[in-house]
């Protein structure tokens, strides 16, 4: 038992097709280190490869740590450190909101109401096979290949406890073709609150459409201890595949004490959906990483923190596709406004040549250039260039180009682009979070899915978005809660207008003397079992329930998200080499514990787990054709029609043609009043 409580901080693997899982352990020198409340995950995902970037709790004395990291011996160059910035930077952004709102006079009308680059750095060093370098705080070694046959036996002969069941992890994960990196700390580093410290991240590429295991997040840990993970991804969301995936319920009414404390407010809303729903993948935020509604300016993803991140490391940017360069012509020399075509094609092969030996760097140069008879460049000198390398670039390309305006001069600019625009734009950043408890034997697959939408003030329909929808435009999802102050002043009219909310009024009103009577809530009364007795309610129930308004515990329904796969990215958006989509979802089927998502739409629609069936399309059609004919047959008026006769005599038949087209103009209409009720989806339209 001593040893199953050795030092771990942390138990992580990647499974590969049919290959086992591999371990990513935290092991120390001290048998009192065991793992600690939560290890933060921070995921790049392109089809293919990811770039994943570890930083784990620990709990225990400041010894000697070290973070075991199997690699493939192909990715052994990706592993790097990174700022802890960026993991802060994510925090920030997918950190639930508590907002405080005022009802406004219900005797009023509201309907104008509100409703550059990071620094170049050189290639890192990589240590060789038995050698071991310094990379921030972390001394980094990467054992042979014949002590990688054997990781456990290295690490316990230099001294580090290796908790039950971690040996044999590591030995199956001991395969050709690996070669295991041993990132030691020392603990005396690294600042200890309430006994527990954050290691330094540490990053890595995985090749391949992998997992995030949690076989063993849980090995040595004496509580349960959660993954929270951050997954950028483009152009979708990503989900688990294998687990039940749940909203984290928003928009819940809290108490206003609850302002003194909004951490505890979201930890008991995540004890509460994850006792209700074990082992299920909770969503706590899905929005485009490039903005945020309610941020702070600057808290959003740039392309510095890409570049952090290891962004040249994916697909995209061996392709090309990822980095862009913008030219900038005046018309004194080319009618073009970024000039000839040869012209880009040379400045992106000088610049993709650059960045083999200066990765990240990005910035831009001006060339003042001078033609002559037949418009080729005669002169060209660099000025204002952030990088002499990109001065030297744009420089070679204008010499080696003819430009349509011969005698001319003036000044090219052209700007270095790491990540593209489109690039940026379409990143998605979905957090999941995922509680490992004690013997938890699941590893967890990701899949990009459709957008979801919830969690805002005023959706489509105007109300509090109390649930979670698809989407056929973009993520907007999040954690949110409301201290809601109803209206305290008189109400003078004979149609008051309720639930309407906004800021805090400059001039309070003055109070009626009534007291006010807010909307009636369910209480928080105990539940009842399958014999109909009542059942107490439990810790995370009595928790949560003291801090929302009237006790009302949410039902967690609304917010169940089913499988609906990710549409194409747009044309725009540039994608990884090889692939013209998101990686396609498992071909194994959506797990049996997967509940209906919650209504959805302004109009109370239900998201349906699949995209419309083509017969929907045809039935719309086949009605608009049979108004059509309709209306032709009838352009002599409803007495005519019925007074004309077919060919055989058959009075009937004409009457009942003609109700029959009554019955489809009906079915028509209702269609379109429909749609304008509910613009966000067809299958609302077709319910």
């Amino acid at each position: 038992m001593i040893r199953k409580l050795a030092a771990l901080g942390l138990a992580l693997g990647t499974v590969f097709g049919a290959a086992p899982a591999r371990a990513y352990l935290v092991v120390g020198t001290d048998a009192a280190q065991t793992p600690g409340s939560d290890t933060r995950v921070l995921v790049l995902r392109e089809p293919g490869r990811s770039v994943v970037v570890l930083s784990p709790t620990v709990r225990g004395p400041a010894k000697p740590l070290a973070l075991v990291v199997p690699l493939q011996t192909a990715a052994v160059e990706s592993l790097h450190t990174m700022p802890i910035t960026l993991f802060d930077r994510t925090a920030k952004l997918t950190a639930p909101r508590l907002d405080e709102v005022w009802e406004l006079d219900p005797c009023e009308l509201h309907a104008d109401r509100d409703s550059l680059p990071a620094p170049a750095t050189a290639a890192p060093s990589v240590p060789a096979p038995g050698a071991a370098i310094t990379d921030g705080d972390y001394e980094i070694s990467v054992l042979t290949a014949a002590d990688s046959q054997a990781p456990g036996k290295w690490l316990s002969d230099h001294g580090y406890k290796l908790p039950e069941g971690a040996e044999p992890a590591l030995n199956a994960a001991a395969k050709p073709g690996t070669l295991f990196a041993v990132a030691r700390i020392d603990a005396s580093k690294l600042t200890f609150d309430k006994e527990q410290a954050r290691l330094p991240p540490l990053g890595f590429v995985v090749n391949g459409d992998g997992a995030l295991p949690l076989r063993l997040a849980s090995l040595g840990a004496t509580s349960a201890h959660d993954l929270v993970i951050d997954v950028l991804s483009p152009n979708a969301r990503v989900e688990a595949a294998n687990l039940v995936n749940l909203a984290v319920p928003t928009n819940l009414d809290a108490i206003e004490d609850a302002m003194k404390d909004p951490d505890s407010l979201h930890r008991a809303v995540l004890d509460f959906a994850i006792e209700k729903t074990p082992g299920a993948a909770i969503t706590e935020y899905a929005w485009l990483a490039a903005s945020c509604d309610g941020c702070a300016q600057g808290t959003a993803i740039g392309d510095s923190d890409l570049a952090a991140l290891g962004v040249d490391r994916m697909p995209s940017a061996e392709d090309g596709s990822l980095r862009e360069v913008m030219i900038d012509v005046p018309e004194s020399l080319s009618r073009a406004p970024e000039g000839p075509p040869e012209l880009r094609r040379a400045l992106t092969a000088c610049y993709a040549k650059t960045l083999v030996d200066m990765r990240g760097l990005a910035g831009e140069a001006t060339v003042t250039v001078e033609t002559g008879e037949d418009g080729a460049v005669t002169s060209a000198k660099t000025k204002d260039a952030t990088a002499e390398v990109l001065g030297k670039c744009v420089e070679e390309a204008a010499r080696a180009v003819k430009l349509d305006k011969p005698k001319a001069s003036g000044s090219i600019k052209v700007r270095f682009l790491l990540i593209a625009r489109s690039y940026l734009g379409h990143l998605v950043l979905s957090r999941l979070r995922v509680r490992a408890a004690k013997g938890t034997g699941a590893d967890l697959e990701l899949r990009t899915a459709a957008a979801i939408e919830g969690g805002r003030e005023e959706g489509p329909s105007g109300a509090a978005e109390k649930k979670v929808y698809f989407s056929e435009h973009a993520n907007n999802f999040r954690a949110r809660y409301v201290v809601r102050h109803p209206w305290a002043g008189p109400i003078a009219c004979q149609d008051p207008k309720r639930g309407l909310w906004g800021p805090k009024p400059k001039i309070p009103p003055a109070p009626s003397g009534k007291p006010v009577t807010p909307p009636p809530t369910a209480s928080a009364s105990a539940s009842s079992s399958a014999s109909g007795k009542p059942v107490a309610p439990t810790p995370a129930e009595r928790a949560l329930a003291a801090l929302l308004e009237g006790g009302a515990l949410p039902d967690l329904q609304p917010y169940a998200i089913a499988y609906r796969a990710a549409p194409e990215p747009p044309k725009s958006a540039p994608v990884a080499s090889g692939s013209s989509a998101p990686s396609s979802p498992s071909a194994t089927p959506p797990p049996s514990g997967s509940a209906a998502p919650g209504s959805g739409g302004g109009c109370g629609c239900r998201a349906e787990p699949a995209p419309v069936a083509p017969w929907s399309w045809i039935a719309i059609s086949a009605i608009a054709a049979a108004i059509a004919l309709v209306r032709k047959r009838n352009r002599g008026g409803q007495g005519a029609f019925l007074a004309q006769r077919s060919a055989d005599g058959s009075r009937e038949i004409r009457a009942q043609s003609f109700f029959a087209g009554r019955l489809l103009v009906s079915a028509a209409r209702s269609v379109l009043r429909r749609r304008r009720a509910c613009p966000k989806t067809i299958n609302c339209i077709l319910r």
